[in-house]
């Protein structure tokens, strides 16, 4: 499941800076592990993957990238900016990032540590693991 949440506090003073926070008791499960990815090569693309339990929010700190998400056969894009809602990607979707600008931040905040064997990386074992887990959207 992909979903919007409204997760980050934005205070701005325009004589000085903006000030952007996340308030992790606003999240839907106790924080694990944060990350960023940022320096992405031109034409790169990230993700093709799926979590079988890792739930994740995805923040654009900086720049912009596209955004596939798939939850079983269903897809929806996403131009994805620091502009945009946090997405919370829930167990069973797929994403793809694509065209990232040269200055794209992605922050990620998981409620699970690294666990190698929870990835799902081949797109047909993800739709047969994605149809006998009765996900729906």
């Amino acid at each position: 499941m992909a979903s919007e949440i409204n997760l980050v506090k934005n205070i701005s003073d325009p004589e000085t800076a903006s000030l952007s926070a996340v308030e992790f008791s606003s999240l839907p499960f106790n924080p694990e592990r944060i990350y960023w990815i940022q320096d992405f090569t031109s034409k790169a693309v990230r993700g093709n993957h799926s979590h079988k339990n890792l739930t994740q929010v995805f923040i654009m700190v900086a720049g912009s990238m596209h955004l596939e998400i798939y939850e079983g056969p269903i897809s929806r894009s996403y131009e994805f900016t620091r502009k945009s809602t946090p997405l919370i990607i829930g167990p069973g979707t797929w994403r793809i990032m694509s065209n990232a600008s040269s200055d794209a931040v992605l922050l990620v905040i998981a409620d699970r540590p690294y666990e190698p064997e929870d990835y799902i990386r081949d797109w047909d074992e993800y739709q047969d693991w994605y149809q006998k887990n009765n996900r729906k959207v």
